[in-house]
């Protein structure tokens, strides 16, 4: 569906204060050092800890590694455009465990297509009862009492369509949302079954967690995604994170119209992001002076949604704070 002008504006605004931060993590890409990017040491040390299994004596030596690494190198901002050719590499190989294709098909499970009433967008379970996705596309809990649930609208591996699992959804029981344009959230139950063979635990959920672990600038990101209302999608690993305002996260993807609600994940599958935003961004150019039509991203970090329905929890009544309380427990928010 069409994005908001705010979004847009907004995105806009929030790319340009960050065009610094994003040209350089795109040269420490492109000189394969990709974690430099990362200005938090330790948020890095976490990271290096949690994805490397480091002990954190080793992952402040080898953030330190990292640091002196960049500290050394020229950055070319043409290499930024160059292709992609035998070079050095330091921490950005390609190696992943093989349980991060297990991990992907879960939390692809959770993931929907929403049928809208002019349009299609993506969703995703954050709890056994409750699907996130943008504001922009569910609005009002009129607009959800008018949107159905799409499980399962995808390819099996022989090719064949899978049968999808059709829900209403039921903002009667469970409605918040939130339309400010570095938010951009609405969180609403899913109800009854309308079509199709499965059951609604049959698909999980990927819980939201507000924990500072859970990613670096410079790292790789995971979207599954209904580009285009088209049969599920993924795009993963050489989509780099290249910025981080405080509540939204920017990111180097795929993503088309359609995409909007999508999970943004990192490399153990964790939620970090919910997509609300693309478009080639023309502000960088080229060696001689051409804009480059790179495509940034924007979706709104995780924390800062698990934030604002901390707040909100006071605000709702008893039955809708334990169905809340409930989703954000199961990211270790509580």
């Amino acid at each position: 569906m069409g994005i908001p002008k705010r979004i847009q504006r907004g995105a806009h605004q929030r790319i340009l204060a960050a065009e610094g931060e994003i040209r350089r993590s795109l040269q420490l890409a492109a000189a394969g050092n990709p974690l430099a990017a990362e200005p938090e040491l330790s948020r890095l040390i976490a990271r290096l800890q949690t994805t490397a299994h480091l002990s954190k004596e080793d992952a402040e030596a080898e953030a330190a590694k990292i640091r002196a690494a960049a500290r050394e190198s020229r950055l070319d901002e043409k290499s930024v455009f160059a292709p992609v050719g035998a070079r050095a590499v330091i921490d950005s190989r390609d190696f992943v465990e093989v349980v991060f294709l297990e991990r992907g098909m879960r939390a692809a499970r959770a993931v929907a297509r929403l049928l809208l009433k002019k349009d299609t967008a993506s969703g995703v379970m954050i709890s056994d009862r409750l699907l996130l996705t943008n504001n922009h596309t569910v609005p009002t809990a009129e607009a959800a009492s008018a949107t159905t649930v799409e499980f399962g609208y995808e390819r099996d591996t022989s090719d064949q369509p899978v049968q999808p699992t059709r829900f209403a959804l039921a903002p009667s029981e469970f409605f918040l949302a939130d339309k400010a344009n570095d938010l951009d959230y609405t969180l609403v139950a899913v109800g009854s079954r309308l079509s199709g063979p499965g059951e609604l635990r049959d698909f999980g959920w990927c819980p939201l967690s507000a924990d500072p672990d859970k990613h670096a600038l410079g790292e790789v990101a995971n979207i599954v995604q209904h580009p285009r209302g088209r049969y599920k999608e993924v795009v993963i690993r050489e989509n780099r994170l290249v910025s981080r305002p405080s509540r939204v996260l920017h990111y180097v993807a795929d993503t088309e119209i359609g995409s909007s609600g999508s999970p943004v994940f990192n490399n153990q599958w964790r939620m970090i992001a919910l997509h609300h935003w693309g478009e080639p961004l023309l502000q960088i150019e080229d060696e001689n002076g051409q804009p480059v039509p790179l495509k940034v991203n924007e979706g709104i970090r995780a924390s800062a949604i698990v934030g604002e329905l901390r707040e909100r929890l006071k605000t709702l009544s008893a039955d809708q704070r334990d169905v809340l309380e409930r989703a954000l427990s199961l990211g270790g928010n509580l």
